[in-house]
């Protein structure tokens, strides 16, 4: 697995009641500020209910896994992306 820029710096376990599988939302930080970079550096890593905190003061959260940019929604009231 390549190395990211993004720091994962905790995991929660969210178990996916309607399947054996089990997935981990993880919180990031980082420097982006923007869905599109954002998704650009953490990949499809993280399940729904990940978080990123942007060093911006930005927050996102997971919502989808689409692997589309929209995937990450922003929690935060900052100007638009």
């Amino acid at each position: 697995m390549a190395e990211r820029a993004a720091q994962s710096f905790g995991m929660v376990l969210i178990e996916n009641r309607t399947s054996a599988s089990k997935e981990y939302a993880r919180v990031f930080h980082g420097d982006k500020t923007t869905r599109a970079t954002l998704r650009a550096e953490v990949g499809t890593a993280g399940a729904e209910g990940s978080l990123y905190l942007s060093s911006a003061g930005k927050l996102y959260v997971k919502a989808a896994a689409a692997g589309a940019d929209t995937d990450w929604e922003k929690v935060t009231q900052t100007a638009a992306d």
